[in-house]
């Protein structure tokens, strides 16, 4: 068994963005809140300047647990982790382009725990799971958005994992190897987009993938059939459709799918 702790600091530059949306009109703002004041069509307002977007910075600190159990035929692993992160760079897709600003503050913190299982020298079992609270932290400074404080960021689930076999045997004294895979994902539900819209949320969903081949005795080329998505789970991942306002896009995940796989290597093993 052993216990660590570890604690490290991370830095991203700053940039710029350069789109049309970099500069953003509000209307009716006080002026107090920052920016500048504008007029547009009579009406007055303040223009936010997000060309320039600062450093993100970030403290991370883990306490963890790696342990090998009954004579190495059980690996586990556990580990608590809490980062802290300031100015953090908040990706949006607005429809037309992508648009980078700062968050002041971000906190992410959870578990996650694993384990390894070989059997023998054949079959080995692997998965593991993890909870994650990442949310938007205090006061974020930009008049529109200041409802998403101590929500979760997107594409942040709270709960995912993972559970998977791997076959690697060799088939009696012929010199082949039977080969195999099967693995089974679960993610859950989170929203897609950094404006938090819930007409943007991606609902949970599990997939397994399956593969069963041989490989050649001497290991010159291997043949596999897979099977991908076997559930034909499909989840979009939503943003606002260019041009159209009020209206949503999806990039669609891929359906179920199969085939056959022929790997082969010229010259000795590929």
């Amino acid at each position: 068994h052993n216990v660590f702790f570890s604690y490290s600091r991370g830095f991203k530059s700053g940039g710029w963005n350069a789109n049309p949306d970099s500069l953003t009109f509000i209307p009716l703002a006080p002026t107090g809140t920052g920016g500048f004041p504008f007029t547009r069509n009579g009406v007055e307002g303040v223009i936010f300047d997000g060309r320039e977007f600062d450093p993100e910075f970030s403290d991370n600190f883990e306490l963890g647990w790696k342990s090998r159990m009954l004579g190495g035929a059980l690996r586990m692993n556990a580990t608590l982790f809490h980062t802290n992160f300031s100015g953090y760079q908040l990706q949006t897709f607005t429809g037309q382009s992508f648009f980078i600003n700062n968050v002041p503050r971000v906190k992410s913190r959870g578990a996650e725990l694993e384990f390894f299982a070989p059997h023998r020298s054949w079959l080995f079992v692997q998965g593991g799971v993890t909870y994650v609270d990442t949310r938007f932290g205090d006061h974020l400074g930009i008049p529109d958005i200041d409802e998403r404080e101590g929500e979760r960021l997107p594409l942040a689930p709270a709960w995912s994992g993972s559970l998977g076999l791997l076959l690697d045997l060799p088939l009696f004294d012929t010199g082949w190897t039977l080969l195999g895979s099967s693995n089974i994902q679960y993610r859950g539900r989170s929203l897609t987009n950094s404006d938090l819209d819930s007409g943007k949320e991606q609902e949970h969903f599990t997939r397994s993938q399956l593969r069963l081949g041989l490989r050649s005795p001497e290991g010159r080329w291997e043949i596999t059939a897979f099977a991908e998505n076997i559930e034909d789970e499909v989840q979009g991942l939503y943003f606002d459709s260019p041009f159209q306002n009020g209206s949503l896009s999806t990039f669609p995940s891929s359906p179920r799918f199969y085939g056959v796989t022929l790997r082969v290597g010229f010259g000795g093993p590929y």
